[in-house]
């Protein structure tokens, strides 16, 4: 039995009875979606992802800015009410109930059963900032890559361009000018593109991989985010020590499918404590957290090349 290295949702449960019976029961869960939690909102404190009707594992707390919930996570299918609160756990200001009990966005979203779903958190907090703070859901429907290809979708998460151009090119490292044919044109806020193949990347030197690059619509200057995607891992045939591992996704290794988040630059904002625990700043204390002046791009692997799929 090969060992996976990274599986989308829980598949089986065991359950061997207690009753002396030997024979263990397998158990197949009821049918279920998925979802993970990406926080793209630049100029506020990390954020707690609820859905608060229903009890889950699918929640996640304390996200920074351009962080993620990592692998999608089982919820019931359904109509589900979601809720963003500021989170807990900033020790500069030690927020207190009054804080972490605020909700910043509310809404409901209906859940199908064996679909995939990332929420992305985009847009600004701050009063008078644009766009404003949007969940952006996608329902992720994964393409089958051709053999010696991967996939990669864009989100345009910037917000500080009417629309943006994303460039997918052949790259060991990111930064200096792009040019050639943008790979998505002409993405509003908010906007998710199809799915494109492309070659994987070539396997010497390490490092090769692709670089995703936003610029203004038409344009290829300034440089609006830029990054590289990850190359993955290959699998491995296993030893004496260690069991087969299948490969973790990435633009060296065929068959992975990615997204790409075009992301702004992250704003200074200011901290005040509330002074609510003895080892908290005392009340008042302000920290300014520092804001930087590049966009960046944010990777994340939709599907390793071996995963099996909800309903498959």
């Amino acid at each position: 039995m090969k060992v996976y290295r990274l599986l989308p949702v829980a598949g089986l449960v065991l359950f061997a009875g207690c009753s002396g019976d030997s024979v263990s029961t397998v158990i197949t869960p009821e049918p279920h979606a998925a979802v993970r939690w990406v926080n793209a909102v630049p100029d506020t404190i990390d954020m707690d992802y609820r859905i608060v009707d229903v009890v889950t594992n699918a929640n996640e707390a304390s996200i920074k800015y351009r962080g993620n919930s990592g692998a999608y996570r089982a919820v019931p299918p359904g109509q589900h009410r979601i809720r963003v609160f500021p989170s807990g756990t900033t020790t500069a200001a030690c927020n207190g109930p009054s804080v972490v009990s605020q909700v910043l966005l509310d809404t409901t979203f209906t859940f199908a059963a064996n679909h995939y779903y990332t929420v992305v958190h985009a847009g600004y907090m701050k009063a008078g900032a644009t766009p404003k703070q949007r969940l952006i859901i996608t329902d992720d429907a994964f393409p089958a890559a051709a053999t010696g290809s991967f996939a990669v979708r864009a989100i345009d998460a910037v917000g500080n361009a009417a629309s943006v151009d994303v460039f997918v090119t052949a790259a060991t490292a990111a930064g200096g000018a792009v040019s050639g044919t943008p790979a998505f044109t002409g993405m509003a806020f908010g906007a998710v593109s199809q799915y494109a193949n492309f070659a994987v990347a070539a396997s010497s030197p390490a490092a090769s991989t692709y670089r995703v690059t936003a610029t203004g619509a038409g344009t290829t200057t300034p440089l609006l985010a830029d990054g590289l995607m990850p190359v993955g891992a290959a699998a491995f045939a296993g030893s004496s020590s260690v069991p087969p591992l299948d490969p973790i996704g990435g633009s060296q290794q065929t068959g992975s499918v990615l997204t790409a988040i075009a992301t702004p630059p992250a704003v200074s904002y200011t901290l005040t404590s509330s002074g609510s625990a003895p080892s908290c700043p005392a009340a008042g204390t302000t920290t300014v957290i520092a804001g930087s002046t590049s966009g960046a791009v944010v990777s994340l692997v939709d599907k390793n090349p071996n995963d099996k799929l909800l309903g498959q």
